[in-house]
């Protein structure tokens, strides 16, 4: 009630102001959550098979920036390369130049597409074919692998967009998981679903699992385990 809302602002300053029923008006904090959302995170213990991709998380705002392939747009400008969500104004690039950014680093046949919640480019590279020419592979960074193109080495590119990762171990590079299996069909780096972290885990994998993996899931950090009984 606000009868005397002066009064009770000058009792305050003194002391706890009371309402009706005797009782002060402080405020107190459980761990319980009600109808009102806290600014805890709250994760399951297992993988649930059956959730859904484009779940909220607790502030209420959707995880996923994306659920099918025409809500993600591809960038290939003098500047970047990259696979955005469609509702999202590219950077403005003033660089000038003969060919795009996806061209010159190799990547021109990558589309974007949405990956478990988050736009990225579909995998498609060959970097494990046979080569036939007497030149030498590019030395490549860290997380970079020599493709191949025709019969013969082409540029070095991330090795998560090559299309057979399933030897992955932890070189799938920031953002991406290598996914192993029980079976002979490992599904290789797969990209980290938003809410992750930075991290895999299989509670912020749990709603997209189902699209990696027909089994259970285990491990964490840059590798995670399809139990799928092989």
């Amino acid at each position: 009630m606000r009868r005397y809302p002066t009064l009770c602002l000058l009792a305050l300053l003194a002391s706890n102001c009371t309402g009706n029923d005797g009782e002060t008006s402080e405020t107190q904090t459980t761990g319980q959550t009600t109808g009102q959302t806290t600014g805890q995170t709250q994760t399951n213990s297992s993988t649930d098979a059956t959730a859904d991709p484009s779940e909220t998380s607790d502030t209420g705002t959707s995880t996923a920036e994306c659920n099918v392939d025409s809500d993600c747009q591809r960038i290939a400008n003098c500047c970047e390369c990259s696979s955005i969500p469609a509702d999202v104004e590219p950077e403005q690039c003033a660089d000038d130049c003969l060919v795009d950014h996806c061209t010159a680093t190799g990547l021109e046949s990558l589309k974007s597409v949405c990956r478990l919640g988050v736009c990225e480019f579909d995998s498609p590279l060959d970097c494990s074919g046979a080569v036939a020419c007497e030149s030498l592979p590019p030395e490549c960074e860290p997380g970079m692998v020599p493709s191949v193109s025709g019969d013969c080495w082409g540029p070095c590119v991330p090795f998560h967009y090559c299309a057979d990762t399933s030897n992955c171990g932890n070189d799938c590079g920031d953002d991406w998981a290598c996914v192993q299996s029980q079976s002979s069909n490992s599904p290789g780096c797969v990209p980290l679903p938003n809410g992750c972290d930075g991290s895999a885990t299989c509670e912020c994998f749990a709603p997209y699992w189902p699209q990696v993996c027909p089994g259970g899931c285990s491990g964490g950090g840059a590798q995670l385990l399809c139990e799928d009984g092989g």
